[in-house]
């Protein structure tokens, strides 16, 4: 029996397969101090070369996650940071943020900064709170780091400013782009 057929009960279709959007979820609340933003591959401390840096207003933003559904198998397809009960709409692209451990990360860049005395100690903190306990808010002295499943994997991905009356309110990272098909198989 084949893996497709394992995983939803059918036989593999031919035509490709697009998600259903099936809600989102609430990360967190992430408090930004020093209105410097980072995104970018998570299980990785966080540097300017690795993962984009934007300005964001300070103030408490909430991180949430867009799922999708392809038969049985749900992936995240976007990550946001706004304000709680923020209005926005998606403006122009900032840049591209990647995964290698298939994981996106944002939190206040200057804070989680300030908080690593090195890069060992990150890892160490990280893996015990998010690789064994599965959170998806990592904590290391002051900062928060906002931690999600990188839709389908390692790659690259659109990092997209969020607008209200012309005015930067929050990020997207488009980690599933609106036609892309399921790409196992």
């Amino acid at each position: 029996m084949n893996w497709w057929r394992k995983l939803t009960g059918r036989a593999k279709p031919t035509d490709p397969i697009f998600g259903e959007h099936i809600g989102w979820t609430v990360l967190g609340s992430l408090p930004v101090r020093s209105g410097r933003i980072w995104v970018g591959d998570a299980a990785f401390a966080p540097n300017e070369a690795d993962g984009e840096v934007v300005e964001l207003a300070p103030g408490e933003y909430e991180g949430r996650v867009r799922w999708l559904r392809f038969g049985h198998d749900e992936r995240a397809a976007n990550l946001i940071l706004v304000p709680p009960g923020a209005e926005f709409t998606r403006g122009d692209q900032l840049g591209t943020t990647w995964a290698d451990t298939a994981t996106q990360g944002v939190c206040d860049f200057d804070l989680l900064q300030a908080a690593i005395t090195d890069e060992e100690e990150y890892r160490e903190a990280y893996e015990l709170q998010v690789e064994v306990k599965g959170s998806e808010r990592f904590v290391l002295g002051d900062a928060v780091l906002l931690v999600t499943s990188s839709g389908f994997g390692d790659g690259s991905f659109k990092l997209f400013e969020l607008v209200h009356e012309g005015r930067r309110v929050g990020i997207e990272v488009e980690m599933i782009g609106p036609d892309e098909p399921y790409p196992f198989g």
